[in-house]
């Protein structure tokens, strides 16, 4: 336990009414290891009435204390406690929060709090050592009897919690399935690829304490959620065609999470742009998802250099506009009305028909219905038919769409009735 930082340590002998006794250890080299082994006992013993992982074990695999994690394990044997069990325990996240913001104020300013907190509320130790990359503590739990296939709250193994390709070749040669998936169909893949880039941080604020041991490799307890997921799709054969085309799917949580890179390696393994909704049977357009309240246009340029979908088959369309990458333009990068303009070029010039019904609009229509006379025009240049309803409008609207070759329409002649 002395291995930790000075202010863990202050915190969980506040936790544990400790101060005292270790007062009396600090005056006595002989009384260390009785008061020591004692802490250890009482942190396990306070814990299992709640039941959650003790103090030393969650810090120790936290900061990658290896010898406190082994004598808290130990002082667990000691007292006849099934030790396998204890090491299942949860690790509540919230518990963390406030010592780690504490900890973080008087390194960095305060710029800790709410980071490295891609985990869920209710998560085991094995996945914690594996978040941070101890893997000699994740060897000594598997020893221990920490079972390999835990899961979270949300049915997350620890190779979700994976974010550095070290440790996860480690778990797949300790047999992990790369595929295993938790709730909703999210398999460890597509967990990495919906951390965004504000999350890729390095631990420099929370590196692990020093001799700790707690890494086979130095390199495990670097931050990489990138080489993790290069290397889940490079190598280590994870699916790139999970269905259904949602949240379980690696290419839509790439995009969801605005995950360029992510999305580079997915495209370049072979990954569909277009896969079936099995509810539907049609088509999910990755490319309409991408252009979903976007701002930035990167992986919109991404998906049509690489030859993705731009219409669906159906004339007349039977499902919703929000499924059309042309009627998405007013949601895409919604304040720079020249991006939009040059997508709808890059769109119109792969559509086969621009004329398309969709729910009872063409795209011509629609976006003169929104006052868009510049999208508009951009569709009118590949042969969108203007007359079609054009009674619906103002003349005016017509010659600022037409410019110079706007024509008036041709009187209305109405026969005289008989008297």
């Amino acid at each position: 336990m002395t291995e930790l930082p000075n202010e863990i340590i202050c915190h969980i002998l506040d936790q544990l009414s400790g101060k005292d006794n270790l007062l009396v250890a600090q005056t006595c080299r002989d009384m260390a290891d009785l008061v020591l082994s004692k802490l250890y006992k009482d942190d396990i013993i306070a814990m299992q009435a709640l039941p959650v992982a003790p103090y030393a074990l969650r810090w120790g695999c936290w900061f990658g204390a290896l010898a406190t994690v082994e004598a808290s394990l130990n002082a667990a044997a000691a007292l006849g406690l099934d030790v396998p069990a204890i090491i299942q325990q949860v690790v509540v996240k919230a518990q963390f929060i406030e010592p780690r913001f504490k900890r973080s104020v008087k390194i960095a300013g305060g710029q800790g709090r709410g980071k490295y907190s891609n985990w869920n509320q209710e998560s085991r130790l094995l996945h914690l050592a594996c978040l941070r990359g101890n893997t000699a503590v994740v060897e000594l739990l598997l020893e221990r009897g920490a079972d390999i296939d835990s899961r979270d709250e949300n049915n997350y193994t620890a190779l979700h919690y994976a974010p550095n390709p070290g440790v996860v070749r480690y778990l797949l040669d300790k047999g992990v399935d790369v595929n295993t998936p938790g709730d909703w169909g999210i398999t460890a893949l597509c967990f990495l690829l919906l951390w965004k880039s504000s999350d890729l941080e390095t631990w420099s604020v929370e590196p692990n304490v020093p001799g700790g041991e707690g890494s086979l490799e130095p390199s495990h307890a670097v931050q990489d959620v990138r080489g993790a997921i290069r290397y889940l799709i490079q190598e280590a054969g994870a699916d790139i065609y999970v269905q259904p085309p949602w949240r379980g799917h690696p290419l839509c949580c790439a995009i969801l999470s605005e995950n360029a890179p992510g999305v580079k390696l997915l495209l370049e393994a072979g990954a569909s742009m277009d896969p079936v909704n099995p509810k539907t049977g049609r088509r999910t357009l990755m490319l309409t998802l991408a252009m979903s309240n976007r701002e930035d246009p990167e992986i919109v340029d991404m998906l049509l250099d690489a030859g993705a979908q731009v219409e669906v088959d159906e004339d007349p369309f039977q499902g919703s506009y929000l499924e059309i990458p042309i009627m998405m333009l007013l949601s895409f990068a919604p304040k720079n009305a020249e991006l939009q303009a040059r997508i709808a070029h890059r769109i119109c010039k792969r559509m086969k028909n621009v004329d398309a019904m969709i729910e009872g609009e063409t795209p011509l229509l629609f976006y003169l219905h929104a006052r868009r006379i510049d999208i508009a025009k951009v569709i009118l240049q590949y042969g969108a038919d203007w007359k079609t309803r054009r009674h619906e409008f103002a003349e005016d609207t017509f010659r600022e769409l037409l410019g110079s070759s706007y024509e008036p329409p041709e009187p209305v002649v109405r026969s005289e009735v008989a008297s």
